[in-house]
């Protein structure tokens, strides 16, 4: 009986086991789908995409080097006369191209290719650099500075790194943010001194600077060798040196080498670190919303005055971390890195969005405004797909209580405070989640790499076209078609969309039954419907003559024209791919506004899942009601075998 028993109650056990193996895996399938990625999304080229956020107003240059402004406008800060503040991207014209920008408390910096800065907005501390303390709503020119190579603006101060690897800096000197040298003495009414400040550029670093970077009230210069340096205000730690004194002069951050990239907020400072070929991110300064993302220190009023390392990966190797990309608010911190597969393994393909910090007006993104003191993964759900990793992402840049963040398909989004139009959303609005902001489509469409043109002539002696279909990261208008003959006629027509055409005008084709043609073929989107031939994309093919089928294109056209399967590749992230469908969750924000419900991939099917979870949980059921079958009659069994013992027996 006991072997009965204990075999009824091994396969009852076998069952079981196996039932909730079943239900578990029905779980795991349903909590979402796997996607597979192009990993060639990202380009080898320059990125000249940037955003820049200041306390109520942001800033953006695209690939072509147009910048945009919104926001709070009320010192002239976006450029514009008359206008309070505008609540969408509005473009601003320079003598020169632009190729950075940075924003202050209310003050805008620009830096233009050949070197110069220009500057506009609130000038009460001299951060205009133009010698006086009067605002400007136009850009002015900051004269004495050699050729400049980046910028950065604290609060009320600027900063510039020159291409001779000197610093120089202008504005608010209070706290010593533009070194020893205090400058003129800023007085109240009653002529008692409550700051200084510089109204002209001074130098501040002689040489062998490659980067700078500006918080509230303090500056930060990394040098040649990786040492990063800090001076000013040093009241929550935020120059790294492991005290709270304010320095009138650089020094070195404690512990920090091969520094990658810096960002400073307004009281607290990230950066990334080369360790061991992996990319760390050290944080250091004001904890007091949770900014610094430490897990082991609350927020309140709480310092960290020496760098520390934080895990942005939810593990505990080093070597996972991958962090592409960091800004840092007011009060609030954000950074991008790169996803961990399900095999521990980094894919660069996939990215993640982590936030921390202040969240009163909605800056994470999270849907929400409870602050929160350990990094967090802004998560997107739309169509019935869930998920917090996306494709790989081109700019970020945090605000005084905004966030803003371009994705490599050349789309912006924004969330936190709004009152002053600073998330360009056409509104005034707070928003808890990120939001699509319209801005000018300069990705045209294309083709991969392998696409080709075929030229042909069919039976009737008609030329025919066949080619693949050419995608766009928003979406593809139509096709132009160009045909030259070796008698020097051509033929230009708009074909719509299609992926097959015929010329059928027999009175073009008259006559030229026995000549080579060249064919090209260009795509172009809504936003570039009426560009130049030269500024799309373009397939090209060739069609011998019938009497000489072996001939080539260099044997009867001299202006050959080349292929270009993806226009200005070298100057944006996007990438066609296999596919060539929408992904899902390629964002981490609603696209329908941009891309329309019906191009939104169809919501996952879960039939076959679900019955699949039905027929487990009716196994889980059965397997339960078998066991407690086999246990009642094994316990009837043994209750019938005592009933017929001896009366002694039983009393024993």
């Amino acid at each position: 009986m006991s072997m009965q028993r204990s075999t009824r109650f091994s396969m009852g056990f076998q069952l079981f086991f196996i039932s909730g193996c079943v239900i578990a895996l029905f779980l795991g399938l349903f909590s979402g789908p796997v996607q597979a990625v192009d990993s060639r999304i990202f380009a080898d080229g320059r990125q000249p995409i940037q955003l820049a956020a200041g306390r109520m107003h942001s800033a953006m240059i695209l690939q072509d080097s147009s910048l945009y402004l919104w926001g709070d406008n009320t010192y002239g800060q976006l450029g514009q006369d008359g206008a309070d503040y505008l609540d969408k991207p509005h473009r601003i014209d320079l003598p020169a191209k632009s190729v950075a920008v940075s924003l202050g408390s209310d003050h805008t910096l620009i830096l233009t290719e050949d070197g110069s800065v220009y500057a506009m907005g609130r000038n009460t501390f001299g951060q205009l650099g133009n010698g006086s303390t009067l605002p400007s709503s136009r850009p002015v020119k900051i004269e004495g500075l050699p050729p400049v190579q980046a910028i950065a603006a604290g609060s009320w101060h600027s900063l510039a790194l020159c291409q001779d690897g000197s610093v120089w800096g202008w504005g608010d000197n209070s706290t010593y943010q533009l070194g020893d040298v205090q400058g003129e003495a800023i007085t109240d009414a009653a002529g008692n001194t409550i700051g200084y400040r510089h109204t002209k550029p001074v130098k501040i670093i002689l040489n062998g600077a490659t980067g700078v970077a500006a918080g509230a009230q303090f500056s930060l210069y990394l040098r040649h060798d990786g040492q990063l340096f800090a001076w000013g205000d040093n009241s929550r730690g935020q120059l790294g040196d492991g005290t709270v004194q304010t320095r009138s002069r650089p020094t070195a951050v404690v512990g920090l080498s091969g520094v990658r990239q810096v960002s400073a907020g307004y009281q607290h400072v990230m950066s990334i670190i080369v360790e061991n070929d992996h990319e760390a991110l050290y944080v250091w300064g004001d904890h007091s919303a949770g900014q610094l993302g430490l897990i082991d220190i609350p927020a309140g009023d709480s310092i960290q005055a020496l760098p520390r390392r934080i895990d942005v990966t939810g593990d505990t190797d080093p070597a996972n971390d991958r962090v592409a990309m960091i800004s840092a608010g007011y009060a609030h911190s954000v950074a991008i890195v790169s996803v961990l597969t399900i095999k521990g393994l980094v894919d660069d393909s996939r990215q993640r969005v982590l936030v921390w910090g202040d969240n009163g007006y909605g800056q994470l993104g999270l849907g929400h405004t409870m602050s929160k003191s350990v990094p967090q993964a802004i998560r997107s759900s739309y169509n019935g797909y869930s998920g917090d990793d996306y494709l790989p992402f081109t700019a970020v840049a945090a605000g005084g209580f905004h966030l803003l963040l371009m994705s490599s398909k050349g789309l912006l989004a924004t969330c936190g405070r709004g009152d002053r139009g600073q998330l360009g959303t056409l509104s005034v609005i707070n928003r808890h989640v990120l939001s699509s902001v319209r801005i000018p489509d300069l990705i045209r469409p294309g083709w991969l790499e392998s696409a080709s043109l075929s030229v042909t002539r069919n039976d009737t002696g008609l030329i025919e076209l066949r080619f693949p279909a050419a995608q766009d990261n928003i979406g593809v208008a139509g096709y132009k078609v160009m045909l030259h003959w070796s008698d020097g006629s051509a033929y230009v027509a708009d074909i719509g969309i299609r992926q097959h055409w015929v010329l059928d005008d027999l009175s073009m084709l008259a006559g030229k039954e026995n000549l080579a043609v060249q064919a090209g073929l260009y795509v172009y989107d809504t936003a570039g419907s009426q560009l130049d031939w030269q500024s799309l994309s373009r397939l090209v093919g060739f069609l011998a003559p019938p009497d000489d089928p072996e001939a080539t294109a260099e044997m009867y056209f001299s202006d050959l024209k080349s292929q270009v399967n993806l226009i200005a590749a070298d100057q944006h992230q996007w990438r066609p791919t296999a596919t060539g469908l929408l992904q899902p969750l390629e964002v981490p924000w609603d696209v329908r506004p941009i891309y329309g419900a019906d191009a939104l991939p169809d919501p996952p099917s879960y039939q076959l899942l679900k019955s699949l979870g039905a027929a487990a949980i009716i196994l889980y059921l059965s397997a339960l009601v078998v066991l407690m079958r086999s246990r009642l009659h094994a316990k009837r069994k043994q209750h019938s075998k005592e009933a017929h013992l001896p009366v002694m027996v039983r009393r024993l």
